[in-house]
C-alpha cells in the first residue's frame, strides 16, 4: 500500500510537469490526493483490525494459562477480582423482578410512560465498533445445515474467523429463559432482564450550570447473570482468536458460553464486525430490518445462498404478515386500558399517537370482522364446503384496503416512527406484565374507544373477554354472571394470558421468602404458578402489539406489489384473519444483488431456473453479461442411478393422476398394484411422496378398505407421514430400513420430510413420486400471484410460474435419495404425464440423462429387477 502511495505520488509530479494546463493539473493532483487518502484509512484500519485480533489472541492465552474462566461460575458469591473491584451482584430472575417492582412502585409508574430515549441497556451492551473486515456471508435455512457447513470448512486448509448468527433461542443458555420455548418469549424477558434498574435509568437529572438535561449512564446490574460486558468480551475474544477450533459455530458457542458464564447472543454481535466467514440462517440475510438489527453490512461482501431452488418463495415467506381477531381485541383492550390509566399524565403528543394507534387498530378489528362475515354468509348460502373451496377471500390493494379502513387520518409512516423513538410497544408490554401479574381487577365493558375515562379498570383484558365495539352486541349480563360463577368455581380453567385466581378481582399474590413464587391461597387451596410461568402467560398477551408493528410496517410497501386477503373462519382455523401478501419478492433481493461484491445461489437442484433469471434481469435490473449459469454433473456414474417414468400400471390402467382421477377407485388400486409389485424388489428403505396430504390420506383410507394395505404391508411396513409432523414417524422408520426388508415411507411433497432430510444409503434405494403436484389453482394466494406476473411479463407467465413451483417441488424430493458417490438408488415416476418433453425438461440434468419412459409395466418391472440384482 505504501508503494502504491508513492507510485500516485510520482506518477502525479511526473503529469504535472509535462502538463501545460495548471487547471486540469490541479484537478488531477485533487484527484490523486484523494486516491492516497483513502489508501492511507484502509491502512490504517487494516492496523486497528490487526491490533484488535492480537488483544483477543492475548487475552484468551492469558485467561488459558490462569485458569480465569473459574472465576465466572454461576452460583458462586466469589465471582473473581473483577467482579469484587466493580461490586456488581448478581440477582435471580425472581428476585431482580421484585426488586423491579418495588422500584416500579416507588417511581410511580414513570417508567411505563413513552419517552425519546434512544440510549438503552442493550444499545449500551452491544456498542458496535467500526472496524470492519472483508466477508463471506453463507445463508442456508437450519441451523443444522449452517454446523454441518462449518464441519466441512474445518476438513480444507482454511481458517477463517467464523461466527454463526441466531436468535435468542438459538444461543441464550439461561435456562429459566429458555424454558420459554417461544422465540417471542425468550426475546421479552430477556429484554427484560437486561433493563436496568427503574430507579436510575429512567431519572433525568439536570446540570446545575446549563440546565441542560441529561440521561445518567445505564447501570450495570442486570437480572441475568450471562449479561456481564466483561465475560462477553471474553467470548468475542475466543471467537475471534479461534483459528484451529471452530469457536463460532452455535454448539461450540453455547459450550464455551456456559465456561466462560457470558452470553452467546451478545458475544456472537460484538464479534460480528471482524469475522470473515458469517453464518446466517435466511430470516437474518432476507428481512431488511432483521439485517440491520444485527449490523450485518452486505456492501462489498459475498454473499451465497444456500438451497436457493425456492428463493422467492422463501422471501415471500419471510416477509408475509398476520393478525387475526383475536390479536387486535388484545392490542385493542391493552391500549384502552394504558389511555384510562395514563390519561392525565401523558404529553398531548404522546396521547394523540397512542389514540391514533388506538383508532387503527379498532378500525383493523371491525373491518375484519365486517369482511369476515360477508364472506361466511357468501359461503354458507352456496352451499359448499371450506375445504373444498379456497376462493371465499376477499382481496385488496394497499390502497384499496386503507381506504376501507377509514382512517384516513392516521398516518401510518409517523406512527410507526413515534413507536421506534418511543418504544411504546416496550412500554404497553410492561404495563401489561405488571398489572396482570398483580391481578388488579378487569374491566369488561368499553373496551375499544370510549369517549368518556372510565375509572374502573387498571388492567388490560382477558384476550377471550368479548369486546364492545359500535356495531357489534356487547356481552349480556346473564353472560358476565355466568363467567364469574365460573371463575370461583376450583375447577375452572384459566383464560390463556390470565393469571389464575378464584374470581379475578381483588387477589393479593404472597410471595415466599425466595420472591421466586407466587402463592394465593383460596377456600380451595388453589397455588398459582411460579413467577416465570405466569410471566410467560402473561406475555403472550403482550406480543401481539410487536405483531401490529409488523403489519404496519408491511403496509407501507410498495402498493402495486401487495394485497391483503381476509380469510374467514372455516374448519382449519377458528378466527378470521388479515394476511398481508408479497407478490415481488423479487424486489426483495434488488438491494442484496446491488450492493454486494458478488451474490452466488447455490442448490443442488436449481432447475427450472426461469424464475429466478426473471428476478435478476428484469427487477433487480442486472444485465444478462453479469449473470453466469454453471451446473454440473453428479458424482455417481451410470450404474449407481436408474430412473423410470411409468404411464401404466399392472392392470394396464393408464396413470394420469390429474386432480379429477384421484377419486377414482380403479386408478387408486392400480397405484397400490404397482407398489406391491415393486416394493417386492427393492431392499432397504423405499419412499412415495404424494401431491398433498388429502390425496394421501384417500389413497390409504381406499386401500385399508380394499385390502391392499394389509398386502403392500406384508412385503415392507409402512410408515405415514402426518399432518402435525411428528418425530416417531421418521425414527421408527429409520429403524425399520436397516434390514434387508426395509420399510416404506408415504410422505407428502412440500411435508416435513420432503425438504431437510435425506434418504441416504439404506434409509432411500428407491423414490416414488405419484402423480405431479400442483398447486391448487383456487388458493387465492397462487391466483394473485399468477395474474400479476401475467400483468408484468406478459401473457403465459402465470402458467410458466405455475409448471415451475410444480416441477421445483418434484426435484426437491426425488434428488434426496442420492447423497454421495457411493450411493445408489432407483427412481420411479408414476404418471404418464412425465413423458412430454415440456415436463422432463425441467427435471435435473443428471436425472435426465439416466431416465426411461416405460409405456407397459412389465417394461419397469424388468429395469428394476435388473438394477437391483447386479448392486446386490
Amino acid at each position: 500500500m505504501k508503494e502504491q502511495s508513492q507510485q500516485i505520488e510520482s506518477t502525479l509530479s511526473q503529469q504535472a510537469d509535462a502538463d501545460s494546463d495548471w487547471i486540469q493539473g490541479h484537478a488531477r493532483k485533487l484527484d490523486a490526493q484523494k486516491e492516497v487518502a483513502g489508501l492511507e484509512e484502509i491502512k490504517e484500519k487494516s492496523k486497528k483490525v490487526n491490533e484488535r485480533l492480537e488483544r483477543a489472541n492475548n487475552s484468551v492465552k492469558a485467561r488459558q494459562q490462569s485458569n480465569r474462566h473459574s472465576s465466572y461460575k454461576a452460583g458462586d458469591n466469589k465471582l473473581g477480582k473483577r467482579k469484587a473491584e466493580k461490586n456488581e451482584d448478581v440477582l435471580g430472575i425472581g428476585e431482580e423482578y421484585e426488586q423491579s417492582l418495588e422500584g416500579e412502585a416507588k417511581e410511580n409508574d414513570t417508567d411505563l410512560l413513552p419517552n425519546q430515549l434512544k440510549a438503552t441497556a442493550e444499545q449500551e451492551l452491544l456498542e458496535q465498533s467500526r472496524l470492519q473486515c472483508t466477508k463471506i456471508i453463507y445463508a442456508s435455512r437450519t441451523h443444522t445445515q449452517l454446523e454441518q457447513f462449518a464441519l466441512e470448512i474445518q476438513k480444507t486448509r482454511f481458517r477463517p474467523r467464523i461466527i454463526t448468527l441466531g436468535s435468542r433461542q438459538a444461543l441464550c443458555i439461561n435456562e429459566q429463559v429458555r424454558a420459554l420455548k417461544v422465540s417471542g418469549l425468550v426475546n421479552e424477558r430477556c429484554n427484560e432482564l437486561l433493563s436496568t434498574k427503574k430507579s436510575t435509568s429512567d431519572k433525568r437529572t439536570k446540570e446545575e450550570d446549563g440546565g441542560m438535561t441529561k440521561t445518567p449512564k445505564a447501570n450495570s446490574n442486570c437480572g441475568c447473570g450471562f449479561a456481564k460486558t466483561d465475560a462477553i468480551e471474553d467470548l468475542a475474544d475466543e471467537i475471534l482468536s479461534s483459528v484451529t477450533d471452530l469457536k463460532g459455530t452455535t454448539r461450540r458457542l453455547t459450550e464455551i458460553g456456559h465456561e466462560l458464564n457470558a452470553c452467546p447472543y451478545f458475544a456472537t454481535r460484538k464479534s460480528l464486525s471482524l469475522c470473515e466467514l458469517v453464518l446466517v440462517p435466511y430470516n437474518i440475510l432476507l428481512h431488511s430490518s432483521t439485517r440491520d438489527a444485527w449490523n450485518l453490512d452486505i456492501k462489498d461482501n459475498v454473499v451465497i445462498i444456500d438451497e436457493a431452488h425456492n428463493l422467492l418463495q422463501t422471501l415471500a415467506g419471510i416477509h408475509a404478515v398476520e393478525v387475526d381477531e383475536r390479536l387486535l381485541q388484545r392490542v385493542c383492550s391493552i391500549l384502552h386500558d394504558y389511555i384510562d390509566r395514563f390519561r392525565s399524565r401523558l404529553a398531548a403528543r404522546n396521547l394523540l399517537h397512542i389514540r391514533q394507534l388506538q383508532t387503527f387498530a379498532v378500525a383493523l378489528y371491525k373491518f375484519l370482522r365486517t369482511a369476515s362475515n360477508a364472506a361466511q354468509h357468501d359461503l354458507n348460502m352456496s352451499g359448499i364446503s371450506s375445504q373444498l373451496l379456497d376462493n371465499t377471500d376477499d382481496v385488496f390493494t394497499l390502497p384499496g384496503f386503507i381506504s376501507r379502513l377509514d382512517c384516513a387520518d392516521v398516518d401510518v409512516f409517523k406512527l410507526l416512527e413515534y413507536l421506534d423513538q418511543s418504544k411504546l410497544c416496550r412500554k404497553l408490554r410492561d404495563f401489561t406484565c405488571r398489572y396482570s401479574m398483580s391481578n388488579v381487577s378487569a374491566n369488561q365493558s368499553n373496551t375499544f374507544n370510549s369517549p368518556k375515562a372510565t375509572n374502573s379498570s387498571n388492567v388490560v383484558n382477558s384476550p377471550t373477554a368479548s369486546p364492545k365495539v359500535s356495531g357489534f352486541s356487547s356481552p349480556k349480563v346473564s353472560q358476565l354472571m355466568e363467567q364469574f360463577k365460573k371463575a370461583q368455581s376450583p375447577l375452572a380453567k384459566t383464560p390463556r394470558g390470565m393469571s389464575r385466581s378464584p374470581s379475578g378481582i381483588g387477589a393479593t399474590p404472597k410471595r415466599t421468602p425466595t420472591g421466586r413464587r407466587m402463592e394465593m391461597r383460596t377456600p380451595q387451596g388453589f397455588k398459582a404458578q411460579t413467577e416465570v410461568e405466569e410471566k410467560a402467560k402473561v406475555t403472550q398477551t403482550s406480543a401481539p402489539l410487536y405483531q401490529l408493528k409488523e403489519f404496519m410496517e408491511a403496509l407501507t410497501s410498495k402498493a402495486e406489489d401487495a394485497r391483503i386477503i381476509v380469510i374467514p373462519k372455516s374448519e382449519a382455523s377458528d378466527c378470521a384473519k388479515l394476511r398481508f401478501l408479497l407478490l415481488n419478492p423479487a424486489d426483495r433481493l434488488r438491494e442484496i444483488a446491488n450492493d454486494c461484491r458478488s451474490l452466488i445461489l447455490v442448490g443442488g437442484t436449481m432447475r427450472p431456473v426461469d424464475q429466478l433469471m426473471d428476478a435478476f434481469e428484469r427487477v433487480c435490473n442486472l444485465p444478462g453479461d453479469r449473470i453466469c449459469q454453471f451446473a454440473c454433473g453428479h458424482v455417481i456414474d451410470d450404474s449407481q442411478l436408474t430412473a423410470l417414468s411409468l404411464a401404466r400400471g399392472p392392470n394396464r390402467m393408464e396413470l394420469n393422476l390429474n386432480f379429477s382421477s384421484r377419486t377414482n377407485q380403479e386408478m387408486l388400486v392400480s397405484i397400490s398394484q404397482t407398489f406391491v409389485n415393486l416394493l417386492r424388489h427393492v431392499p432397504n428403505g423405499v419412499v412415495g411422496f404424494f401431491p398433498s396430504y388429502g390425496f394421501l390420506s384417500q389413497f390409504v383410507n381406499a386401500i385399508r378398505t380394499s385390502g391392499h394395505l394389509s398386502q403392500i404391508e406384508n412385503v415392507k411396513p409402512v410408515f405415514i407421514e402426518s399432518r402435525d409432523g411428528g418425530d416417531d414417524v421418521w425414527t421408527n422408520f429409520c429403524v425399520a430400513c436397516r434390514n434387508q426388508k426395509g420399510a416404506f415411507l408415504l410422505a407428502v411433497v412440500g411435508g416435513k420430510l420432503s425438504e431437510g432430510i435425506n434418504f441416504s444409503d439404506e434409509l432411500g434405494r428407491c423414490v416414488f413420486m405419484v402423480g405431479l403436484p400442483y398447486a391448487n389453482k383456487n388458493s387465492v394466494e397462487l391466483r394473485e400471484r399468477m395474474k400479476y406476473v401475467e400483468e408484468k411479463i406478459g401473457v403465459g407467465a402465470g402458467n410458466r410460474l405455475y409448471e415451475t413451483l410444480c416441477m421445483q417441488a418434484v426435484n426437491q424430493a426425488i434428488g434426496r435419495v442420492i447423497r454421495h458417490s457411493k450411493d445408489f438408488a432407483a427412481i420411479i415416476l408414476l404418471d404418464v404425464r412425465y413423458a412430454k418433453p415440456e415436463i422432463s425438461v425441467s427435471l435435473p440434468g443428471w436425472i435426465q440423462d439416466r431416465l426411461s419412459h416405460c409405456q407397459e409395466f412389465p417394461q419397469a418391472l424388468t429395469k428394476l429387477m435388473t438394477f437391483f440384482r447386479e448392486k446386490s
